[in-house]
């Protein structure tokens, strides 16, 4: 495993590079100009990793957050441990104390907690010393596809020497190295060849093929773009001569996504629902929602005006849906307003997602309930009444007063009688009464309408 302190692409090579190394991983120092560089152990609560990270090591427990610093001096790196550090920090076997520095040179020892580095100062050795070469050295590649490139050894250094090969600028669990056997070593892996003279052919014993598969994984941490990378062939013998080639391949974007909206209803004439998209591909894209659904009104946040909202690689957003009812009824059940949201990221068109705002009455279902209640209690009195009101009005008895008048014989006297009705039926004797309106004229006719309706207070 091949670790930069600084965590980015390549550097350009110096005229050596210095390594940190344990038995399965290699500690690139990269010089930050005067800034020191921070040896330590990243927080499982997240934050900014230190310059040279121990934290995959089985031992990083022992190993403090921000544990020493390294510093570039002439031939080598000054050590120094960082105060209030706790853990035990050595160089070849010598204990430091917090705050106190010492020199690490090449091949020298560094033990921090219970992990043990050794610094390598390994020189760059001219082309046609430690030939590398690449049959591929540019490609294009689809997440998840695999490609196969061919790398040729040869070693011209005047000893015979094993060659330690690596890939640095890629994820180890993006490539497996092939030895001609057909073996798959992990991390690195070791070629014993033969020296061959400067200037000659190469013997078979002196130069050596082997393949490097490469498959970026389809998800998104394979971002889309260029990843440039080296072939590394180091000596074990000292000095430490290495080798390299360079190479760069182009991933590919694919594009792949999660959506969902919930809660799927909601009892209210105004509720939130929610939309989440996680971007799942390897590139960013931008994310447009739109939702359709009859008497029902809709508002975004964030709002979602113009070309959309964008959404990075691997990183997933909410946004919220206010659906509003646009009329409220007074009684009677409750309203279903159903409404589906679709959304569009990139080509993507996932299939729309579906809701339903529940709107109750204004009126609540309790009082309805009492209500009915009351009126079905309610209608025999009010029907019965009605019944006794309209026969009292149709066969009721007319008003008569009785009263006694002293007549003289051959006398004529008016009596006054008030009726309260239009149309009564009087009978008197014709031989010694006669019935005068008091509006004069002759007695009215009645129709039977007007016996229909007589007695009504209208009428």
């Amino acid at each position: 495993m091949v670790v930069r302190a600084e965590g980015g692409t390549p550097a350009p090579d110096p005229s050596f590079v210095d390594e940190l190394r344990t038995l399965e991983a290699v500690y690139r120092l990269t010089p930050q100009g005067d800034r020191p560089l921070l040896l330590g152990r990243r927080s499982s609560e997240g934050g900014q990793p230190p310059d040279v990270d121990l934290a995959q090591e089985f031992d990083a427990r022992t190993v403090s957050r921000e544990h020493l610093l390294l510093t570039q001096r002439a031939g080598g790196w000054a050590v120094q441990v960082v105060p209030n550090t706790l853990n035990i920090t050595r160089v070849n076997g010598m204990r430091l104390l917090p705050g106190q520095e010492a020199l690490l040179d090449d091949e020298d020892i560094l033990e921090v907690g219970e992990v043990k580095l050794t610094l390598h100062r390994v020189a760059l050795a001219a082309p046609d010393v430690i030939v590398v070469q690449l049959d591929t050295p540019e490609f294009t590649i689809a997440p998840g596809e695999a490609q196969q490139i061919n790398v040729t050894v040869a070693n011209h250094t005047g000893r015979v020497e094993r060659f330690h090969i690596e890939i640095d600028g890629i994820p180890e669990s993006w490539y497996r190295i092939i030895l001609a056997d057909g073996s798959t070593p992990s991390g690195w892996a070791s070629l014993y060849l033969l020296n061959a003279p400067p200037g000659s052919t190469p013997t078979q014993e002196s130069r050596q093929r082997l393949s490097v598969l490469i498959q970026p994984p389809r998800d998104a941490s394979a971002n889309a773009g260029a990843y440039p990378f080296r072939v590394l062939a180091t000596t074990s013998g000292q000095p430490a001569l290495r080798g390299l080639v360079a190479g760069e391949f182009h991933l590919r974007p694919f594009e792949q996504a999660a959506f969902s909206l919930y809660p799927d209803e909601q009892a209210a004439a105004s509720a939130d629902f929610f939309v989440d998209f996680e971007n799942t591909g390897n590139a960013a894209t931008t994310l447009t929602l739109k939702a359709t659904g009859e008497g029902v009104r809709f508002s975004y946040d964030p709002p979602l005006a113009g070309e959309g909202l964008p959404v990075p690689a691997g990183e997933a957003t909410r946004v919220t849906i206010k659906a509003v009812a646009a009329k409220r009824h007074w009684m009677g059940a409750e309203m279903r307003y159903h409404f589906w949201v679709a959304a569009q990221a990139g080509a993507l068109t996932p299939p729309p997602q579906h809701a339903q705002l529940v709107v109750p009455p204004l009126v609540p279902a309790s009082l309805q309930i009492i209500w009915a209640n009351f009126y079905s209690l309610l209608s025999p009195v009010v029907l019965l009444v009605l019944i006794l009101l309209v026969g009292y009005l149709f066969i009721r008895p007319p008003d008569i007063h009785t009263f006694q008048a002293e007549i003289e014989q051959g006398r004529r006297v008016t009596l006054h009688v008030d009726l309260d009705r239009r149309c009564p039926d009087i009978e008197l004797d014709p031989g010694t009464l006669r019935l005068v309106p008091a509006e004069g004229g002759p007695r009215p006719q009645c129709s039977a309408w007007d016996r229909l309706v007589d007695g009504f207070p209208w009428a």
